[in-house]
């Protein structure tokens, strides 16, 4: 015998991020200011920050943010690259902490959702995109949504991303 439920949402939801490519003669204008996070020579990398999931959704549109996508999706593997990178980019840099976060060494970079995990790499192996290009070039943004919800698609359709200024989308949107 079959147990069936009926009259309930059920999904096997999951992340749907999203890779996006601005046309280089349209640069997107900044919409905030984002604080640099560098006290007193320290960088200072809040381990929410480095959380990707399906929710909430969110548009990752300057350097410090696509730098803590690039740390969650590489982890280990690339965070002294990273690291590097961020040193010969940032006057003033002397040292960089990740704080709040977990004690345990699984989400000691953070996170990417398993159904995003691996985009970024492939992203940047397809595109031939180096990695310090990524984190400080704004033509690079990153969409952070949950299949369930299709909130990128919504703003499409309704006219409130302009897609003229993009060049190409790679993820679950293409």
């Amino acid at each position: 015998m079959f147990k069936v439920r009926s009259g309930c949402f059920e999904t096997n939801s999951s992340s749907s991020h999203a890779m996006i490519v601005l046309k280089e003669d349209k640069p997107l204008p900044k919409m905030i200011e984002q604080e640099w996070h560098l006290h007193n020579g320290k960088l200072s990398i809040y381990h929410n920050d480095l959380l990707f999931e399906r929710s909430p959704f969110d548009v990752l549109i300057d350097w410090y943010h696509r730098m803590c996508y690039a740390i969650a999706s590489f982890g280990e593997e690339s965070y002294d690259k990273i690291e590097a990178i961020l040193y010969k980019r940032i006057d003033g840099i002397q040292e960089i902490e990740i704080w709040g976060g977990r004690d345990d060494d699984y989400y000691k970079y953070g996170y990417v959702d398993h159904q995003s995990a691996g985009l970024l790499k492939h992203f940047l192996f397809k595109n031939d995109i180096d990695l310090e290009d990524f984190i400080f070039n704004d033509r690079y943004i990153v969409i952070i949504d949950g299949d369930e919800y299709g909130v990128y698609d919504t703003m499409v359709e309704s006219g409130l991303i302009n897609i003229d200024l993009i060049e190409k989308c790679e993820g679950v949107y293409d």
